[in-house]
């Protein structure tokens, strides 16, 4: 899921408009930003883990993409440990999944 590399690198590369527009979101928006993104999220998921809870994991994902904590380590200087970060947590979701469908997995 590359996609997340990309948005992980585009919070960091404009963390003051991500946090304007966090703000500015009322929590009962009938249609957030990000709902496109979560359905496309949560379709990836479907596919490469259909094991799991793809519309929470979708949620849980991208919730990694803003946040007061997300934007104060940012500010702090932390965007590449932020995007490896992120990376990483994709990645083991993903591998979990190869993981548990290899045959050497169940030995």
């Amino acid at each position: 899921m590359a996609i997340f590399d990309a948005l992980a690198a585009n919070v960091v590369a404009n963390v003051e408009i991500v946090a304007a527009v966090a703000d500015s979101t009322p929590e009962s928006d009938p249609e957030p930003p990000d709902k496109f993104w979560h359905e496309h999220t949560r379709i990836l998921l479907t596919e490469v883990r259909p094991d799991t809870d793809a519309d929470l994991l979708a949620t849980l994902l991208l919730n990694t993409l803003s946040g007061s904590p997300v934007l104060r380590l940012i500010r702090d200087g932390h965007g590449t440990r932020y995007i490896d970060s992120v990376r990483t947590l994709i990645t083991s979701v993903i591998s979990a999944g190869a993981a548990s469908t290899h045959p050497s997995a169940a030995s």
